[in-house]
């Protein structure tokens, strides 16, 4: 009887050490997910704060968007014509931004992972099946194929470096 005993407390020792280890486990993994939240939801201020900004803000002169906020003026005020400088400067530069990616990919509910920041320096979003999926900016499709790791991949080259 007593051997019994034993054996069902040596087994119930290890099945709690076992369940320590596994709470261990859990904790650190929503400890991980914690931060990945408080990240997204950084990235995500910053990015609704730059949306939600006044575009014609005062900012120093000499500054790049400065220079396009008073070629857009002169443009606008004065109607110059297509041919004229002001207008070729106001149409390259709104080129120029086509590439540079500020916008969401995604419209409606999905998450962001930082669960693969060690394998590559892109942000990763997840939404349910079927979601439509949107480029940040114009670009080039340079390869769209399956990862086993990443999932469905679609790279483009913003022509910006």
């Amino acid at each position: 009887m007593k051997t019994v005993l034993l054996i069902l407390i040596g087994i119930l020792l290890i099945v709690i050490f076992f369940l320590l280890q596994e709470n261990r486990r859990i904790t650190f993994q929503i400890k991980q997910q914690q931060q990945e939240i408080k990240a997204s939801g950084e990235y995500i201020r910053i990015l609704n704060s730059r949306l939600l900004e006044n575009k014609f803000t005062e900012e120093a002169p000499g500054d790049k968007d400065s220079r396009i906020r008073e070629l857009l003026a002169d443009y606008l005020n004065e109607k110059q014509s297509e041919g004229s400088e002001i207008y070729h400067q106001a149409r390259k530069i709104e080129r120029e931004k086509m590439f540079i990616p500020d916008l969401l990919p995604l419209k409606g509910d999905y998450q962001m992972s930082q669960g693969f920041k060690s394998d590559h320096q892109g942000l990763d979003f997840a939404a349910p099946l079927g979601r439509e999926v949107l480029s940040a900016a114009a670009g080039l499709v340079t390869a769209v194929y399956r990862d086993k790791y990443f999932g469905n991949v679609i790279e483009i080259d913003h022509l910006n470096g």
